[in-house]
């Protein structure tokens, strides 16, 4: 799993990198940075990040998660992370999906092929769910569905995992947090999970591909948006309200930017100091 920064002391089977901040104003703060959301193997990564989790919990007050700079990548991963951050059911980030005959024709195939399989019932019942919207969508002429799971049996009453984080947290979040980097805080923020600190995230909320834009014998594509995320909570934006992170991106709670001179001179101390201290103010708060 792509984390950065050193391992925390007291855990030598640690495989992820992170930190914990021993002694800031008599709390501990734990560090654990998600530099993209496409690790070789997704139940390889959760194990290292639940023995994280386990750790974390039992030897700190509050955690920072940071996905600054987050390329992005598994949309079920990024699901997954917010299940062993968020301690009650939740609520997911759906997608309206592009409405096209040979996306039927695909997704009817792979319907009964996890049929011969011996997919879950839930398995089974999603695909067809989604089969019928896009059917619907496609006769109707709508362009694309309403919002659907795509890994999951619903987008509402999603269950924590069995090891989870309770205590509080923040997430760091910048411009650079892009695609799953964006759903993931915005499932935090709309089920009110900690603070989002720093700026305003990429706003890649969608799945794309690409196609020849022009004859073979040119090297012209153009690019695509198969599915466009969509949040269960509005949020308000300067050009109105919206439930779509394509192009908006995911607002913090707290801005924090740490492109400043005042950071730069003091290598990053600066900025450290606020987020932290952001976290110790949710942490007493909890405390009271």
């Amino acid at each position: 799993m792509d984390i950065d920064a050193d391992e925390h002391p007291g855990d030598s089977h640690a495989r992820l990198k992170t930190e914990m901040w021993d002694n800031w104003n008599g709390k501990r703060i734990g560090y654990i940075r998600l530099r993209n959301m496409s690790p070789p193997s997704v139940a390889q990564a959760l194990q290292q990040f639940e023995r994280e989790l386990a750790f974390f919990q039992e030897n700190t007050d509050g955690l920072v998660v940071d996905v600054m700079r987050n390329t992005g990548g598994i949309i079920v991963y990024g699901h997954e992370i917010a299940r062993r951050l968020i301690p009650r059911p939740m609520t997911g980030v759906g997608f309206e999906l592009r409405a096209t005959a040979t996306r039927l024709a695909n997704l009817s195939a792979e319907l009964e092929f996890q049929r011969q399989q011996g997919a879950p019932q839930w398995v089974l019942d999603l695909y067809t769910r989604i089969v019928t919207d896009v059917r619907l969508a496609l006769a109707e002429n709508r362009g694309r569905t309403g919002p659907l799971p795509l890994n999951m049996p619903s987008l509402d009453e999603i269950q924590p995992a069995a090891i989870v984080y309770t205590k509080p947290l923040i997430v760091l979040i910048d411009e650079l947090s892009v695609s799953t980097a964006d759903l993931f805080p915005a499932m935090m923020q709309d089920n009110k999970r900690g603070l989002l600190v720093g700026t305003r995230t990429a706003g890649l909320g969608g799945t794309n591909g690409s196609f020849p834009a022009s004859p073979t014998f040119t090297e012209g594509v153009a690019g695509v948006t198969f599915g466009l995320m969509v949040r269960k909570t509005p949020v308000q934006w300067e050009k109105g309200t919206t439930q779509y992170i394509e192009n908006v991106g995911v607002f913090p709670d707290v801005e924090l930017d740490y492109m400043t001179a005042d950071n730069l001179v003091n290598r990053g101390r600066t900025f450290v100091s606020r987020f932290s201290d952001i976290l110790l103010g949710e942490i007493n708060k909890a405390a009271q």
